[in-house]
């Protein structure tokens, strides 16, 4: 590839990442407006949980986490291949990562560069099992229904297609935040170097500690 097309290739790459960290802004907001309304929708369920009646039916009717519990999936999955892109300085096109190798390649990056984050290896390995079930939710949502799990299957080994299965409990909204927490926080530990937009339509990175994007004109 001429060096023209290189840099046409990586301006590209970069204008689409940042359109996909601004997509996952839109999706956060509607997370937030969804998660301000659980604790009102669950709490009928939770003061009858004698009732197995009342627990089986709960997802059916609480709209607000069938929502909340779709899109948070969306938004952790689709931040992490946007912030790897940036981590591998947009020399891969959006479109060629999928779910499986992003997290494959996020592991790998946290995980040789685990000596200089100030995170332990318990810690590390509990965001990582978050991550994964994060990703095997969103799976199970797009291809084995809710709110049972219908694949036989994993995407990861070692992880418990039940345990799946309970994150999309409304009763249990509360630890399945925990989860999309901890997997949000493992790709906050991703380097993310600075995007320097060029005048001449190329780009530059600087600086791999900052998490800023810049334009600055090319020196004459």
């Amino acid at each position: 590839m001429k060096g023209g097309d290189i840099k046409k290739e990586l301006s590209n790459n970069a204008s689409s990442l940042i359109s996909g960290l601004g997509n996952c802004s839109y999706l956060y907001t509607h997370i937030e407006y969804f998660e301000k309304r659980l604790a009102t929708e669950i709490a009928f369920y939770e003061e009858n949980l004698g009732d197995p009646f009342l627990a089986k039916w709960a997802y059916q009717n609480c709209s607000n986490f069938v929502a909340w519990i779709r899109l948070y999936p969306e938004f952790i999955c689709n931040r992490a291949m946007a912030s790897l892109s940036r981590s591998e300085r947009c020399e891969t096109k959006l479109t060629d990562y999928n779910f499986t190798n992003t997290a494959a390649k996020i592991f790998k990056l946290i995980r040789d560069k685990h000596q200089d984050i100030d995170v332990s290896e318990a810690r590390l390995e509990e965001m990582i099992k978050a991550f994964k079930l994060t990703i095997e939710l969103r799976h199970t949502i797009q291809h084995g229904g809710l709110p049972s799990v219908l694949r036989d299957t994993v995407k990861f080994e070692g992880i418990d297609l039940e345990e799946v299965a309970e994150m999309a409990n409304p009763l249990k909204y509360r630890e399945t935040k925990k989860i999309f927490s901890d997997a949000n926080e493992l790709i906050q530990l991703l380097p993310m170097p600075t995007i320097v937009f060029m005048e001449d339509g190329g780009i530059r990175f600087r600086d791999p500690k900052d998490s800023k994007i810049k334009y600055r004109p090319a020196k004459a």
